[in-house]
């Protein structure tokens, strides 16, 4: 803890799924894993991530860890934290006038879309 502190950490983000478990093998994550390093660590803001597949889930994983990051799902619904739901359709406008408003280039925005 004091080595983390020591070198600027001020939030911790953990996943929990092992370096075996990748997309090849992935596996549920492991929530009790991700508390433990809580309970490790009472005074710094944890982030847990991994296996967070509904609104229901963030809510449950929120129950051990101070914040909940998702990566893979909010791909296809960027509203899970908001618990409702947007038409793909209406989200890939929306987003293709983002990309173009601010990259000048929709063809960057293009792996996202088909995620």
């Amino acid at each position: 803890y004091a080595t983390l502190v020591d070198a600027g950490a001020s939030v911790l983000c953990v996943h929990g799924r092992t370096k075996r478990q990748n997309k090849q093998f992935s596996s549920a994550a492991d929530w009790d894993a991700i508390a433990a390093v809580k309970s490790a660590f009472p005074d710094l803001p944890v982030v847990g991530n991994g296996g967070v597949a509904s609104f229901r889930d963030a809510l449950d994983l929120l129950t051990r860890v101070d914040a909940v990051m998702s990566a893979e799902l909010l791909l296809d619904n960027p509203a899970l934290f908001s618990n409702r739901s947007v038409p793909q359709r209406d989200l890939a406008r929306e987003y293709l006038d983002l990309a173009d408003e601010c990259a000048g280039d929709v063809g960057e925005a293009r792996a996202h879309l088909f995620k």
